[in-house]
């Protein structure tokens, strides 16, 4: 089965995988990446220029799909599409959301997204298959929530990147235990792979990740569907509308609920810092810093993933957090 390559949490896997298509959702390694015919990016943030180098070096893939949440990503769908063969897919989804026609765009996006699939060698779903494949997904989804209060979070991360790599992933679930510590709660843009290391610092000097916020985390799990015994609706227009209304982002505008998500996950979690994971150059995340340390009544620390930061100087910077904690 051929894979359809992506990285948003704003594109929904079931739809890929209804078309026929294993949906891959893209993390780079590293910053570097793995390769491929990409030898030098210009003008790309780290972060993506790791995802692109990640995609080009899966030249099976029947095709790469993109949104249009920040000007890097669009940066990146314009290089691919001159640089490799593969079909390149770049959907809007609308920063705003309080009225009806942004959703009808996304509902559109995603029809759109699904002749690009037919055209590439997939086949149009029935509303049975889809709806099929949204029990699957929110089934796993299901399973991932029921295991956040004990399971350490790094376990349930690299879970479900696993995951979301690839469906095949044997239904056993993480078994790491969360460890006794100071409450922390990461926030903010995705991680690559390395960048999970950041949970054991935190518990090396003292603290616990009780919430992964980051765009990697369960912060972009979408919430549950609106009917999942009977879908009476076209399930299509249920999947738009869960994807669309419950994943609480940064680039939405307004961005109020992620605000409420994460005091809702203050409370509920007692939280007592929160660590502001951000990519260099990322302009979403760090115009976001100042209010995140107005409205969350907890520390926060600003903490850059990039180039020309140490390891060593990393840890002291999570060390003197969790001592201004204590």
């Amino acid at each position: 089965m051929k894979r359809i390559l992506y990285r948003s949490p704003f594109v929904p896997p079931e739809w890929i995988a209804a078309h026929g298509f294993r949906p891959s959702r893209i993390l780079p390694r590293n910053l570097a990446g793995s390769g491929g015919p990409v030898p030098t990016l210009q003008g790309v943030c780290p972060f993506m220029r790791g995802v692109i180098r990640e995609m080009c070096s899966h030249t099976d893939a029947a095709g790469i799909v993109l949104t249009t949440v920040c000007d890097q990503v669009r940066h990146a769908a314009d290089l691919l599409r001159r640089r490799v063969e593969t079909p390149v897919f770049l959907m809007t989804v609308p920063a705003t959301w309080q009225d009806p026609a942004p959703q009808a765009l996304y509902l559109s996006e995603l029809k759109r997204l699904g002749r690009f699939l037919v055209e590439h060698g997939g086949t149009t779903p029935s509303d049975v298959r889809l709806a099929e494949f949204m029990l699957e997904y929110e089934k796993r989804r299901s399973e991932w929530r029921g295991i956040l209060s004990k399971c350490g979070s790094k376990a349930c991360s690299e879970h479900m990147a696993a995951f979301l790599a690839s469906r095949d992933l044997p239904d056993a679930s993480p078994s790491q235990e969360r460890q006794a510590g100071i409450r922390i709660a990461l926030l903010g843009g995705p991680l690559h792979l390395d960048a999970f290391d950041l949970f054991d610092m935190i518990e090396k000097y003292g603290g616990t990740v009780v919430l992964d916020a980051t765009e990697t985390g369960e912060r972009t799990l979408p919430g549950p569907f609106h009917r999942t015994d009977d879908f009476h609706a076209p399930p299509l227009e249920d999947l738009a509308r869960t994807y669309f209304e419950t994943i609480p982002d940064a680039f939405r505008r307004p961005n109020n609920r992620l605000y409420e998500w994460m005091r809702n996950a203050i409370s509920e979690r007692g939280i007592q810092g929160i660590v502001l994971v951000r990519h260099l150059w990322c302009d979403t995340w760090h115009a976001e810093l100042a209010r995140c340390s107005d409205e969350l009544a907890v520390p926060v620390l600003d903490f850059e993933l990039g180039e020309g930061h140490t390891d060593l100087g990393r840890a002291v910077r999570i060390q003197a957090f969790l001592e201004v904690l204590r």
